[in-house]
């Protein structure tokens, strides 16, 4: 059993958890979404995410104006490359109409030591887990945390992708199941667990069984690169993508994807007035959540907590003490 279940503003920590959120935040948790309608909470999620946008730097290159176009779009009429990858997360657990059925990697009963599957930010009993409960500032943040899950989901699922299917990387993973030894291997389960899936909430699918249907819905996926390198398989996803001004619907995993790197990317460029190392530590330092003591949420984040970079003393300020560069010790 889920010990607890999370608010939104509780930051993801693993795939799990990121899949999770995506899905409540979505709505395609519960019984009764239907990914052919405009969902409110991914319009309003949408505009969110385009006030993101506002802060990245070279907006107006094509591949940045066709992620904009989409998302705007959806902005609109609630369809775009948001709900295309949560339909495809969904999938991916099992969910259908927000129903856990057979499909995905979730189990969808109480039987034989499995449990059914639970979110970690379930609706149930859970008003931190509703959008229309949330501050202005709350729906911000979530903007924020929707952009740094995506990156997650974006390499584990081409990673799964490429080890489970045949014709589409090395397959090797294949035949492999979720839950349990396969020829005398656990490789999927252990990487399962080590995503944060325990096992007796996983299905005995096979890996080729839910990439393959995966890929219906995150048609990035269906990228073909036979017995190549994971590298070289994510290099032809990227090739496949290029050209967002017109694939962003198309390619929601990747076209989200090359949003949350240029958000990410700006705001690091936006940083002025230290050397690179120190910029690069002090701008991780900055986006972290500061937690209560009870971790229930986030006060907000480092950013001013920390001082400015002095080169001459070689060390950055903060509230109480200072941290050395190590090489001076």
């Amino acid at each position: 059993m889920v010990s607890a279940h999370k608010p939104l503003t509780r930051f993801p920590s693993n795939l799990k958890e990121a899949i999770d959120w995506i899905l409540r935040i979505t709505g395609r948790d519960v019984p009764g979404s239907n990914s052919s309608n405009a969902s409110p909470n991914i319009q309003a999620l949408a505009e969110e995410f385009k006030g993101l946008w506002g802060k990245v730097e070279n907006r107006e290159s094509p591949e940045t104006q066709g992620v904009l176009t989409e998302i705007e779009q959806e902005c609109t009429h609630g369809r775009g490359p948001i709900s295309k990858l949560a339909d495809g997360l969904g999938s991916f657990i099992g969910y259908t109409g927000g129903h856990m059925g057979s499909g995905g990697i979730g189990s969808d009963r109480k039987s034989n030591g499995k449990q059914k599957y639970e979110s970690d930010y379930s609706a149930s009993g859970n008003p931190g887990a509703s959008w229309d409960g949330l501050s202005t500032d709350d729906k911000q943040t979530c903007a924020i945390i929707f952009i740094s899950c995506v990156p997650i989901c974006y390499y584990v699922l081409t990673y799964l992708s490429w080890r489970c299917r045949y014709g589409y990387g090395n397959g090797e993973w294949s035949d492999y199941h979720f839950d349990g030894v396969t020829g005398g291997t656990t490789y999927l389960k252990d990487f399962m667990e080590s995503m944060g899936f325990k096992n007796v909430l996983l299905s005995h699918n096979t890996g080729k069984t839910v990439m393959h249907a995966v890929a219906k819905k995150i048609s990035d996926l269906n990228t073909t690169n036979n017995g190549k390198s994971y590298s070289e398989f994510l290099n032809q996803m990227e090739v496949n993508g290029k050209n967002l001004e017109h694939n962003a619907f198309n390619y929601p995993l990747y076209g989200l994807y090359f949003a949350a790197v240029s958000y990410f990317k700006s705001q690091y460029e936006a940083a002025k007035g230290i050397t690179d190392g120190f910029q690069q530590i002090k701008s991780a330092l900055e986006s972290l959540p500061i937690q209560s003591t009870a971790g229930q949420k986030p006060y907000g984040t480092l950013k001013g907590h920390i001082g400015n970079y002095n080169p001459k003393l070689n060390h950055l300020n903060l509230v109480k003490g200072s941290a050395v560069n190590p090489r001076n010790r």
